[in-house]
């Protein structure tokens, strides 16, 4: 009928000759990071996974538990009247707050809203649970410039039930940038490398070269082609920088059975 109408589209053409074919090249897979923008971007939320995803090894390793156990969380830890607050009371939102617990939590900056001068009340989330995290006067002079969308954030501060959202909230206390924790506080990088996998170690040397000169020394546990296994030890020249990426992208390389990032922890 479009046909006979002389008009055009997708599925036709008014001549009757064969549809345009349309040819799509085969590409590599995007990173997990671009995927995860454009679905943001077109559907307002994540599919693929989340932002997370590749640190979550390093940031159990600090943190050791993740938003989704708030309520175990605050069950373990035992309420504090410690720093930050006593048995109750009232902030400056007027919200009601419970006896608090000390806890480290770890998630990326969603959204922020400040209130004054002094007050910045910031939204965490790490794909298995969320919470906000409300900075007060010296906490958030201190750490203003930390609390932008998007950035992974490790939280200390006071647990504490909510009374008005019937959930948890965070009073925080201090507040540090997760790949600048890498960076400064990487101690060993340690990789278990299987020597079967053809041209693993070149690819390895090739990753890691982009990462030089850095301070942090290596430990290669291999697995060689015969069978065998030895420990290679590298400092010096061969140490290497460590950014947050980079143990997710020697992950991604075939052959490399463990990763391990050794860190000491800015809040011990």
């Amino acid at each position: 009928r479009n046909r006979n109408a002389g008009m055009v589209d997708m599925f036709g053409n008014s001549s009757g000759t064969p549809d345009i074919a349309i040819d799509l090249p085969t590409c590599a897979e995007w990173p997990l990071s671009q995927k995860l923008n454009g679905e943001r971007e077109t559907l307002g939320h994540y599919l693929s996974g989340h932002p997370l995803d590749p640190y979550r090894d390093e940031l159990q390793t600090l943190v050791g538990t993740h938003l989704g156990r708030l309520d175990q969380l605050y069950e373990s830890a035992a309420p504090s009247r410690g720093r930050g607050g006593g048995g109750g009371g009232e902030d400056g939102g007027g919200r009601q707050w419970r006896a608090e617990a000390t806890v480290i939590l770890a998630g990326q900056v969603v959204s922020m809203r400040k209130r004054g001068d002094s007050q910045a009340f910031v939204h965490l989330e790490d794909g298995r649970g969320r919470i906000e995290c409300a900075f007060f006067a010296e906490a958030y002079f201190e750490y203003q410039t930390l609390l932008t969308r998007d950035r992974i954030l490790i939280v200390e501060g006071g647990l504490r039930e909510d009374e008005f959202s019937g959930g948890f909230a965070l009073r925080a206390r201090r507040c540090w940038d997760f790949r600048q924790i890498c960076a400064q506080q990487a101690q060993r990088l340690s990789l278990r490398l299987d020597l079967r996998e053809p041209g693993l170690m070149q690819k390895v040397e090739d990753l890691l070269a982009q990462h030089r000169p850095g301070q942090t020394p290596l430990r290669f546990d291999l697995l060689l082609p015969q069978g065998t296994a030895g420990t290679l030890d590298l400092n010096g020249g061969q140490s290497v920088r460590i950014e947050a990426d980079l143990p997710s992208a020697l992950r991604a390389l075939p052959g490399v059975r463990t990763v391990k990032v050794a860190m000491t922890k800015p809040w011990a």
